[in-house]
């Protein structure tokens, strides 16, 4: 590739990053303030913590694999809360299941094996090449600690439900959870069902990468249940969930 081609590539790179960067700050604006709490679980490189700083959030990153929470804190310095742990039932240490690419990585054994039927990520399947043991704190040891979000984004690559499952209460306003069909149907649906008893009441879907809900008005949880189970396989995107 001649020397030009790469600087027009580069620059196209940058200007679609800078142009998703200001779609995601107008997305999450709809949903919390400056100065509001907010939780990025499964922080992996950032790319959710600059629109929540564009915005003026007060933001705890939470990413277990030990490479990327210190690119997180090298980064961001003191501007973010950085907590180097994973997330799930209790106190402990867990293994952490390290992929080629970082944003596949996860503690959960069962999901790696799961998208290796579905050969969701391809020759990645077979790329979970490193394993580091990692300490595991339970939510509730953060909400002790930096107190309720506002709002807070769980991408887990598969331990989602393990964690929705642990909230006792919906004191969290409105909060987002990644989903991929089919290897995490069964979860889902449980995810939901959880969040709508203890208080969850309106429902919406954003799908892949989009910056765009599904739907112009919230849905009850039968709906979205009901829509999880005509989604058609393959497909994958974030399920958000609000108290009023």
């Amino acid at each position: 590739m001649k020397i030009k081609e790469r600087i027009v590539n580069k620059l196209n790179y940058k200007l679609s990053c800078k142009i998703k960067l200001l779609e995601r700050v107008e997305f999450y604006k709809k949903l919390f303030t400056e100065n509001d709490l907010v939780f990025d679980i499964g922080a992996n490189h950032g790319n959710r913590v600059d629109p929540f700083l564009k915005i003026g959030a007060k933001v705890i990153a939470i990413e277990p694999n030990p490479k990327l929470a210190k690119k997180l804190e090298k980064k961001y310095g003191d501007k973010i809360d950085v907590v180097q742990k994973a997330i799930g039932e209790k106190d402990g240490v867990i293994n952490l299941y390290i992929n080629n690419t970082d944003a596949l990585s996860t503690t959960s054994k069962e999901f790696i094996e799961k998208a290796k039927l579905t050969n969701r990520f391809g020759e990645l399947s077979n790329q979970f090449n490193q394993t580091v043991e990692v300490e595991m704190v339970s939510i509730d040891k953060l909400f002790n600690k930096f107190g309720y979000p506002i709002f807070m984004k769980i991408d887990t690559e598969g331990l989602e439900y393990i964690i929705l499952k642990t909230l006792k209460n919906n004191k969290v306003s409105g909060l987002s959870f990644e989903f991929a069909i089919p290897e995490t149907l069964d979860e889902v649906i449980l995810s939901i069902e959880h969040l709508n008893d203890i208080g969850y009441k309106q429902f919406n879907i954003v799908f892949g990468e989009s910056t765009t809900f599904i739907s112009n008005k919230n849905m009850f949880f039968l709906d979205l249940i009901n829509l999880i189970k005509q989604l058609p396989e393959m497909s994958w995107g974030d399920i958000y969930a609000f108290n009023k």
